[in-house]
């Protein structure tokens, strides 16, 4: 137990340390229509009329319902109105108490699979730390409104945790019940907390527990009823596109290089920025249009050579592994909603892969610990292990200063590679606002070279003030 608080306390200071920056930073991007320009989150009385509305009640039209994560702003305004500290606080801590409970939920899983208990503690300590300190995690601890997947994740491996501690025993009615309800909260935080569910029966379906069937479908239909009553009560709203979505026949190809970006990201994350692409923009026979498509193309065989190395790594511990076999599993099921298959707001997003990012790391953790045998190769992959989680936090520093302020959250996001139209009539819009014309012009005609539609570009216009 006291090796456990040390290895929350470390968890914690580290994180607060790697994210010291976001505590001196302003709103920036959508914070400003979440906290400052929604009238629901201005009074408790609102609360039951921020459970009948999707996100962004004063912008551009969405279907998120995310109740949960209103009520989290509602609580600091009461308490701290528009002060930004409070709320960049607030997303440190919620990134720390999911760290602890990503920690506690792989011990009671390793345990669960007969993991000798020393090694356990530190394959959950050496995973958590990499995960917690990821820079992949700026977009959702150093952005206010990033705290969705904070929040989903913080209950959803809270329900992982006791349905585990369900799986210990005879009668675990009380653990289904909690489990329930920490599912629900996961979901009304973001939707993609409603993996979690499909998490918790993988669980029990593995381990051949048939007795935990029925409770953990009570609890599921439980969440299930109460969370489409709640979304039905919500008015719907006519959600613009910015781009029609990708054929099908094409969808494979982009989940290919999603997987392959991802891959470089998570090992060696250094070109980080938000509205991340990666599909084809041809521009012409010449030879830098030609250059990048051949790239596109490569990164798309990258993918299928990573796909096909989980593929033969799954089945290897499907054999010899099972605990490997369930995280790499469980991995896959949370990294399905958003791998590109699907139609979505865009086709790759840094902060998509906070929750598949813990399982990887759990497995990646546990493989090395099963391999390692002797003295020197444990010493080696522990330094190696400490310098990439030291880089990891150096650079999630770093990282966490691009979201000082408006502009340069949009220069900085430009500057390493997202200079969509959207980032760019963002910036063109704080230029003209600022009355710099002339630059206002540029950003402004370079957007225009990306959508050449004025229809199109009309419709991802940043709201007015």
């Amino acid at each position: 137990m006291k090796q456990r608080m040390i290895i929350c306390g470390v968890l914690v200071i580290l994180i607060f340390a790697a994210h010291a920056p976001a505590l001196r930073a302003t709103f920036v991007w959508d914070d400003t229509a979440l906290v400052l320009r929604d009238p629901l989150i201005r009074s408790w009385r609102l609360i039951p009329e921020g459970f009948q509305r999707f996100l962004f009640a004063d912008a551009t039209p969405s279907n998120f319902y995310r109740p949960v994560q209103r009520l989290s702003y509602t609580l600091e305004y009461w308490a701290f109105a528009f002060r930004p500290a409070p709320y960049h606080l607030t997303n440190i801590l919620l990134h720390a108490a999911t760290a602890i409970a990503l920690l506690i939920f792989a011990l009671a899983f390793l345990r669960l699979y007969q993991v000798d208990e020393r090694k356990s503690l530190g394959v959950a300590a050496i995973a958590s730390l990499a995960w917690a300190l990821h820079p992949l995690h700026s977009g959702v601890v150093d952005y206010v409104a990033g705290r969705a997947d904070s929040l989903a994740a913080l209950f959803g491996f809270t329900a992982l945790y006791f349905t585990v501690r369900a799986l210990d025993r005879e009668s675990a009615w009380k653990f289904y019940a909690v489990t329930g309800f920490a599912l629900l909260a996961s979901a009304l935080s973001k939707e993609s907390g409603l993996i979690f569910s499909a998490l918790a029966i993988t669980l029990i379906l593995l381990r051949k527990n048939w007795k935990g069937i029925v409770p953990i479908g009570v609890a599921i239909a439980f969440v299930l009823t109460i969370y489409v009553t709640l979304r039905n009560q919500v008015p719907p709203v006519d959600v613009p596109r910015l781009s029609p979505p990708a054929p099908a026949l094409v969808r494979p190809i982009i989940a290919a290089r999603a997987l392959a970006e991802y891959a470089g990201l998570l090992i060696a994350p250094a070109n980080l920025h938000m509205d991340r692409d990666v599909e084809n923009h041809p521009w012409g026979f010449n030879p830098v249009s030609l250059t990048a498509g051949a790239w596109r193309e490569l990164e798309t065989l990258a993918g299928l050579i990573v796909f096909g190395v989980l593929l033969w790594w799954a089945r290897r511990a499907y054999k010899r592994q099972p605990a490997i076999f369930v995280l790499l599993l469980c991995a896959g099921i949370s990294y399905l909603p958003v791998c590109g298959l699907f139609s979505l707001n865009a086709n790759i997003a840094e902060h998509w892969v906070y929750v598949p990012l813990a399982f990887i790391l759990l497995a990646v953790a546990l493989q090395v610990a099963l391999i390692v045998r002797t003295r020197t190769t444990f010493f080696s992959a522990m330094t190696f292990a400490a310098l990439w989680i030291a880089f990891l936090g150096v650079r999630t520093f770093y990282r966490a200063q691009d979201w000082r302020d408006p502009r340069t959250f949009f220069t900085c996001t430009i500057a390493a590679g997202g200079d969509s139209a959207r980032m760019l009539i963002n910036l063109g819009g704080l230029e003209l606002s600022d009355g710099h014309l002339e630059q206002a012009e540029m950003f402004l005609q370079r957007a225009l070279a990306k959508i050449p539609s004025s229809r199109s570009l009309c419709s991802i216009l940043p709201p007015s003030p």
